[in-house]
């Protein structure tokens, strides 16, 4: 049977990780237990730190997206988890939702072990992204202030997680056992989307 190929969401146009107001909308949602009226409170609370409700509905939307792609134990052990581990799995929602996040990781989870490559940079995204045209051919036509975009965000996000610090350099990756335990249950392959675990 042939694999059916990722279709990839260039769309990231709203924030990079979003912590803050993510960490707040997910208690949010814990206390009521419906989207909706976690995003009516969210939105009184102004947790976005929007001047409009339009730009506020929004982020919360593209919150809300991401969110919903990690397991059941993954989302409820975040209200819990200490703050690295909820970036770890704030990443791993943003990969899940932009699979070409998701693809970028893992080459450099394999530059990073294969090649010993410590640093990167908005080059490697960019060898990275013309190697995969030549397999989705449908990348081409991305317009090029939107691939830039879509890049600084990725490269900000990375950072914004710790998986990259400021100069670019792959930090050592720290997760909890209970963490470790959570992802591997859902799926063993999400482990690579971490460039230099341990």
């Amino acid at each position: 049977m042939l694999t059916q190929k990722p279709k990839y969401n260039m769309n990231f146009t709203v924030g990079s990780l979003l912590i803050y107001p993510s960490i707040e909308f997910i208690s949010l949602y814990l206390k009521h237990h419906d989207w909706i009226a976690a995003r009516k409170e969210a939105l009184e609370l102004n947790i976005t730190q929007s001047d409009k409700t339009s730009s506020a509905t929004r982020i919360l939307c593209e919150i809300r997206s991401r969110l919903v792609l990690l397991s059941d134990a993954q989302f409820e052990f975040f209200n819990t988890a200490n703050l690295q581990d909820k970036l770890y799995l704030l990443i791993l929602a943003l990969s899940k939702k932009y699979r070409l996040i998701y693809d970028f990781l893992i080459y450099l989870h394999k530059a990073y072990r294969e090649e010993k490559i410590i640093n990167f940079t908005k080059r490697n995204f960019d060898v990275f992204f013309n190697d995969k045209t030549i397999y989705y051919p449908e990348l081409i036509s991305i317009e090029a202030a939107k691939l830039l975009k879509f890049r600084r965000y990725t490269f900000k996000s990375l950072q914004e997680a710790r998986i990259l610090d400021e100069n670019l350099e792959v930090l050592p990756v720290s997760f909890s056992k209970d963490l470790i335990k959570i992802i591997v249950d859902s799926d063993k392959g999400d482990l690579l989307i971490f460039p230099r675990i341990n």
